[in-house]
This record gives structure tokens, C-alpha cells and sequence, in this order.
């Protein structure tokens, strides 16, 4: 018996979108707070409207 409907497989890039949704490096603006016109966070979740910006640096030596 054959089935009355079939669903293809989404490409894994869909996939990925829903399930992790985050936008790396997504141009945003930041006039309304007074900041520059183009900012470019390291990841924003739009779902939760939370803006992630890494900062890293080399560990620096305790005191000798």
C-alpha cells in the first residue's frame, strides 16, 4: 500500500536554520541607542532578541 502523501527531506541548511537560530556577523543598527549606523555583533539570536559580541585576549603572566 502506497502512502497518499510524501514530504521531502529539507536540505541540511534549512535544518540547521531551525534549530540553531542564530545570525553570525547579521549587519544590525545601532541609531536608535545612539551607537553607529552598521553594527556587526559576532551572533544575534532573533528569536530571543539577544546580541552576543565575543571579546578574547592572550592570558596575561600573575605577578612574578
Amino acid at each position: 500500500m502506497g502512502s497518499l502523501c510524501s514530504s521531502p527531506s529539507p536540505p541540511p541548511r534549512d535544518v540547521m536554520a531551525t534549530s540553531v537560530p542564530f545570525l553570525v556577523e547579521h549587519k544590525v543598527s545601532g541609531e536608535l541607542l545612539g551607537l553607529s549606523g552598521i553594527l556587526s555583533p559576532d551572533c544575534y539570536d532573533y528569536l530571543r532578541k539577544i546580541v552576543f559580541d565575543v571579546k578574547v585576549m592572550e592570558p596575561c603572566e600573575g605577578p612574578q
